[in-house]
């Protein structure tokens, strides 16, 4: 995955900053050949990245949000402002302590693409979640390497489809938070109970 830092106040219109970045960072992997292509057609889940809203080296909190169908640079996760709604509220609750929001993208997602046969039944499926929550686990894993000063606290946030993945995540691939937050969640797959999330 690509992170890119945006250490700086948000209001909700500032969000076509990062509307402006996705496309940028859309361009840029683009440019570098990483697309996935089938049959000449784009494979949005491919086109991966993590857009952080403060620094996650330096916040006193970082919390990690993963979505669910369709997520991907490309496809406009982060068009709808929860990343940026997540870190304001986070940062008006307690100021002396910042709040860092990562938005992460770096899983091959399930799809609208019904030409797509992985897709199609990706999304009542856990394997398109077992495979993301494998990348997830280290991304997350690797905030506590690069933070500087005392550890972070770290909390995972995961909606829809992405909350399996955050599940497994936890529990079949040793992600490392300090909570975990599952929003409309279709099914915790590798995590049977509140003890295989290791928290």
């Amino acid at each position: 995955s690509r992170r890119l830092i945006i250490d700086r106040p948000y209001d909700l219109p500032a969000f076509l900053v990062l509307a402006k970045v996705q496309v940028l960072l859309f361009h840029q992997i683009q440019r570098a050949g990483a697309l996935a292509t089938e049959h000449g057609k784009l494979l949005p889940g491919f086109i991966d990245g993590a857009i952080a809203i403060g620094n996650p080296d330096k916040a006193a909190n970082t919390t990690v949000m993963v979505s669910g169908l369709t997520t991907s640079v490309a496809g406009g996760t982060l068009s709808d402002g929860t990343g940026v709604n997540v870190y304001n509220e986070a940062n008006l609750a307690d100021p002396k302590n910042p709040t860092a929001v990562v938005q992460w993208m770096g899983y091959n997602a399930p799809d609208l693409d019904t030409d797509l046969d992985t897709n199609t039944i990706g999304v009542s499926e856990p394997f398109m979640a077992r495979a993301g929550a494998q990348l997830l686990a280290p991304d997350v894993n690797a905030l506590s390497v690069t933070h500087e000063g005392n550890p972070a606290h770290t909390t995972v946030i995961g909606h829809s489809y992405g909350s399996t993945t955050v599940a497994d995540a936890a529990a079949g691939y040793g992600m490392r938070a300090d909570d975990i937050i599952l929003v409309g969640c279709p099914g915790t797959d590798l995590a049977h109970s509140a003890a295989d999330f290791h928290l």
